[in-house]
């Protein structure tokens, strides 16, 4: 077995968003007889983020808690338990007391299905399954709630996997067969090692913009009317490495872009150049109030 050490130096990948580190690792370690056994599974961090001073998200990284199932006992005192919760298992009393009403939780890790998955999302035929569309409609109204609560234990997203299931599976028949996970009893254990999130004070914020003058005639065009089309490049999400967007903001993006290529053609004959000047921008922090758009700079590049 790689020593952890290692193992972490080598998948661990920090990407800071707004408030906090978004990817990291859970280890598991299931406490059998004979000695201890680790795996590593990727999991990526519920966002964590300020609005004047109101904070929103998970509040806590680090994690060191024996792991349950969906299928503890009405009243359970979930403190110091990490329940592993497939979305599919999802329902309307777990979310209104531990996320709405914040009743506290050791930790809580939500297994997606492969299919929400970036490179696994596609129609063939136009086919809709209405399974899929259902989950998806889940995770939407999830990530809303979770994304404008305060939550004061560390929320994790994973995707499902054989291993994963096999290890939810043994920890179902413990919890059905009233023994879960404890210090003597042993199971399974959820580890994360985190330092304190980083308050990014003034987040990088980079547009990008192309210029097309106008028709100059007996005036320069700096004296012209400008037309500016701008769209935001970036997404959001509850998890914001997992956010891939093609209405937030991928069709925007491509739409500006092929705008940019026709007026581009236009405005190189002097026959057919306008008499506007365009500004093409693309700007960043758009799911922050269009941070990007309000520092946007009118400089004019020909």
């Amino acid at each position: 077995m790689a020593d952890p050490g290692d193992v972490r130096q080598q998948r661990l990948h920090v990407i800071e968003s707004f408030y906090s580190i978004i990817t990291l690792l859970f280890i598991l370690i299931a406490c059998v007889e004979l000695g201890d056994a680790s795996t590593v599974v990727d999991v990526y961090r519920l966002i964590q983020y300020d609005i004047s001073g109101t904070p929103f998200g998970s509040r806590v990284a680090s994690v060191n808690h024996h792991a349950g199932s969906s299928l503890f006992a009405p009243g359970s005192d979930l403190s110091r338990t990490v329940v592993i919760l497939p979305l599919r298992e999802l329902n309307e009393t777990f979310i209104r007391e531990y996320i709405q009403q914040g009743k506290p939780l050791g930790g809580l890790l939500l297994l997606l299905p492969q299919f929400f998955r970036s490179d696994n999302s596609q129609t063939v035929g136009g086919h809709v399954d209405n399974h899929k569309e259902k989950m998806k409609e889940l995770l939407a109204d999830l990530e809303q709630k979770l994304i404008h609560s305060t939550i004061q234990y560390p929320v994790y997203f994973a995707f499902e996997n054989e291993n994963l299931d096999e290890v939810l599976a043994d920890m179902k028949r413990n919890d059905a067969a009233g023994q879960p996970a404890t210090a003597t009893t042993g199971g399974y254990k959820l580890i994360v090692t985190s330092p304190a999130p980083k308050k990014l004070a003034s987040p990088t914020i980079t547009n990008i913009q192309g210029w097309l003058p106008g028709t100059k005639a007996d005036r320069s065009s700096n004296q012209l009317p400008t037309i500016a089309i701008v769209a935001s490049y970036d997404t959001f999400g509850a998890a914001p490495a997992l956010s891939a967007g093609s209405d937030s903001n991928g069709s925007g993006v491509v739409a500006l872009l092929e705008i940019a290529r026709l007026f581009s053609i236009l405005y190189s004959n002097p026959n057919t150049r306008g008499k506007y000047n365009i500004l093409f921008g693309l700007t960043s922090g758009g799911p922050i109030y269009l941070q990007g758009l309000a520092c946007h700079k009118m400089k004019k590049e020909v």
